[in-house]
């Protein structure tokens, strides 16, 4: 606390939690053709770099198993309260909607590759030109990107 006021001395720590979407957010104007509207009442929907519209168009059947997820999932005061160890009821009960149907969970991992080409002048032909032999090299740098793991995902 500070000496002058009531005021905890890291506010600025607090004023930098977003409180709503940021600039990257889709419009909802947007999430409201895409979104069922009993969806929209029961739950605060955000998109982010156009996810909605390419999961509602390209992956049709994932989105509507996603969408009756939603619908089947009822948050209780319980729920809230109870100590979960591992895994409170809330994640067990979207599991149980959704690991029937194939979404499961996933690490992303990726590895960088580098590779370096050159060439190498080994000699001259018959008109004195010079001639050139293509190198190669290759560095790998397993697990570059070591992502955390991913809840439900399927295809």
């Amino acid at each position: 606390m500070t000496s002058d006021d009531d005021e905890p001395d890291d506010l600025e720590a607090s004023d930098e939690i977003a409180t709503a979407p940021n600039v990257a957010a889709d419009s909802g104007d947007l999430l409201e053709t895409l979104i069922p509207a009993d969806i929209r009442h029961r739950y605060e929907i955000v998109s982010y770099r156009n996810a909605a519209v390419t999961l509602a168009h390209t992956r049709k059947a994932e989105f509507e198993e996603l969408l009756q997820a939603l619908r089947a999932f009822s948050l209780t005061t319980h729920m809230i309260r109870t100590a979960g160890g591992n895994e409170s009821e809330v994640p067990k009960l979207l599991s149980s909607s959704l690991r029937p149907n194939g979404w499961h969970e996933t690490i992303v991992q990726g590895d960088l590759v580098v590779t370096m080409k050159w060439k190498v002048e080994t000699g001259k032909d018959r008109k004195g030109k010079a001639v050139f032999e293509k190198r190669a090299r290759e560095f790998r740098r397993e697990k570059f990107l070591d992502g955390h793991k991913i809840d439900y995902v399927k295809n």
